[in-house]
């Protein structure tokens, strides 16, 4: 709000501006306790001297209107205090200022009055007791600028132009240009106890607001510790009582429970997929989250799409179709990998809150935006219209019933609208109780050249895993947590390799050097020398085996230091299995040269 132009209109526009004003506006009001009272006995007073002056009819109309005036400012006051809002303001605003009208004016009225009914004698002590009252007047209506003004300018400028123009005299002449200077100093000084108070007043409102924030963060921090605490420890349940039970079986001498391994397996990659979540949130919130612009065939992303989550929807007893909404491009550009979570949040979202019916995935073009859209439309149990709004809100779901039935953490469909204006498009949500959902991402796909009417050939993406085959090398990995030594031992001498242990970058260095190994896993953190400063170092020393660095910091600029030291690729913890083994082919020799073949396809 600019405090110095008086418009009402912009003194309303927002709701921060509306707060403000009412506070100034309260304070306006809440001056009558001393303009009714404190004038109503100096009007009084000021009639008792100048009675005989001014004449008993003249005396009794001056002092009645202006006790009239501030009696009717006390009874607002009285009303304000029991029903004043934000809403009504401007009523009580317009009073105030009617007051100051007239209580302005008739103050000024009294050195013309006295004047002109011959007490030249009393003159001066009518204009003491006016520029008294302006004095008072000012503080008393120093919220409001406008009011300020009113008030001092009538109460002041009748009595300048009385000395001015009426008293003859070069004194009194000159009383009234010192006036108008008076005029103009506590114009100034006005002014200046405006701005003062008006930023008092935001000052104590933005304080106001810095509480309120912060009760709304540290309860929204405590709903999400407690979402957290939830959501974590319902996969670990599983995870640290399925290995307990297969370690009991395995002291016991029995065979562990295939579907106790499958479980684990399950709920960690659940557990994984939750803290993934909180990590984009993180970047989100940081606008540090980063994107890419690949290249990628549309039949053959979405038909992979619906081929991993088929299994789900058989398991449920739901339908699940892919649609395609003809012309299509071949090929568009965007991130495949944020796409795909995405499209994998909303179908994941369907699946969740669908028991019985279909769940389908619609692909179509709109060549005028060059925006591919996806809607997933589901039958699930609907959504309400005033609680759709709060879906893409962090830690939300419809309600807490939703939330103890259905489970999850609220962070999905927040993470799938921040990607998706990332990739240049928008999500938006439409639903009916009872009836189902459809959701509808939008990403920007570059310009297309070309589109289609059908697709001319089935996904030539196929899934079969090859069983892998043995590798001829040593390794060299150099990790500082046992547990991960020993699950990497475990995952390479597999595949028929010689493994080599070590804890930091420092013995990884004086290792590959030494024996100058195939390959060498490196830690991205680890004590005495950390896996950068000992890539960097192998490098300037003329290794130039492959060197393949391990980390969970999976950010693109983490990624691309690693790489810029010198590192072949970035393998993200958790290991994945398949990955470990696809980087394994690519940069190792098998034991038997047939098997080449088999590898390279």
């Amino acid at each position: 709000m600019n405090s110095y132009k008086l418009n009402l209109k912009k003194l309303n526009k927002t709701k921060t501006d509306k707060k403000i004003w009412f506070e100034q506006v309260k304070l306006l009001v809440n001056q009558a306790h001393m303009s009714g009272i404190g004038g109503n006995i100096a009007a009084g007073a000021v009639a008792f001297v100048l009675y005989d002056t001014l004449g008993q009819t003249i005396a009794l109309i001056w002092l009645s209107v202006l006790v009239t005036t501030n009696s009717l400012s006390l009874i607002q006051l009285f009303i304000f205090n029991k029903h004043g809002k934000q809403e009504n303001i401007n009523r009580y605003y317009l009073g105030t200022t009617c007051h100051h009208v007239v209580a302005g004016l008739i103050w000024g009225l009294l050195p013309v009055l006295t004047f002109t009914q011959g007490g030249v004698e009393l003159l001066p002590f009518s204009i003491m007791v006016v520029i008294g009252v302006s004095v008072t007047g000012m503080v008393g209506a120093s919220t409001v600028l406008l009011n300020v003004a009113t008030f001092t300018l009538l109460a002041l400028l009748p009595t300048a132009y009385t000395l001015l123009f009426l008293v003859d005299g070069e004194t009194w002449r000159i009383l009234g240009y010192l006036l108008v200077v008076y005029i103009f100093t506590i114009a100034g000084g006005a002014l200046t106890f405006h701005k003062m108070l008006l930023n008092s007043i935001r000052v104590g409102f933005e304080m106001e607001q810095a509480k309120k924030e912060a009760e709304i963060a540290n309860a929204a921090k405590s709903i999400f510790l407690a979402n957290m605490s939830h959501e974590i420890r319902t996969p670990l349940t599983p995870i640290i009582g399925f290995a307990e039970m297969i370690d009991t079986d395995l002291q016991l001498g029995r065979q562990p429970d295939i579907d106790d391994s499958q479980s684990i397996i399950r709920n960690g990659k659940h557990l994984l997929a939750i803290i993934n979540d909180i990590l984009d949130l993180s970047k989100i919130e940081a606008n540090r989250l980063e994107v890419e612009s690949l290249e990628i065939n549309v039949q053959d992303f979405f038909e992979e799409i619906h081929r991993s989550n088929l299994p789900i929807a058989t398991e449920k007893g739901i339908g699940f179709n892919l649609n395609y909404q003809f012309p299509l491009p071949l090929e568009i550009k965007t991130d495949p990998t944020r796409l795909r979570q995405v499209v994998f949040n909303l179908i994941s979202n369907s699946f969740k809150f669908t028991e019985r019916g279909l769940v389908s995935m619609r692909i179509a073009f709109d060549k005028d935006t060059e925006q591919l859209s996806v809607r997933v439309k589901d039958t699930g149990i609907g959504v309400s219209e005033e609680k759709l709004a709060s879906l893409f809100k962090p830690f939300s779901q419809a309600d807490a019933s939703t939330t103890r039935r259905y489970g999850g953490t609220g962070l999905g469909l927040t993470i799938s609208k921040q990607l998706v204006e990332k990739l240049g498009g928008t999500l938006s949500a439409k639903s009916t109780v009872g009836v189902g959902s459809e959701f509808c991402a939008t990403v920007a796909t570059g310009k297309v050249d070309s589109l289609l009417e059908r697709f001319t050939h089935h996904s030539h993406q196929t899934h079969q895993q090859c069983k892998p085959v043995p590798l001829i090398g040593k390794i060299l990995v150099a990790e500082d947590s046992r547990d991960i030594q020993i699950y990497l031992r475990a995952l390479i001498e597999k595949r028929g390799l010689t493994v080599m242990i070590v804890e930091n970058g420092q013995e990884a260095l004086e290792q590959a050097l030494l024996n100058n190994y195939d390959l060498v896993f490196m830690d991205w953190q680890m004590p005495v020398m950390d896996g950068v400063s000992a890539t960097v170092m192998l490098r300037e020393h003329g290794y130039e085996k492959p060197i393949i660095a391990l980390s969970a910091n999976t950010m693109q600029s983490d990624v691309e230091r690693f790489l810029s030291a010198g590192a072949n690729h970035v393998l993200a913890k958790p290991i994945d299995i398949s990955t470990l083994n696809q980087v394994l082919d690519a940069h190792l020799k098998p034991t038997n040269p047939e098997n080449e073949q088999q590898l390279a396809g």
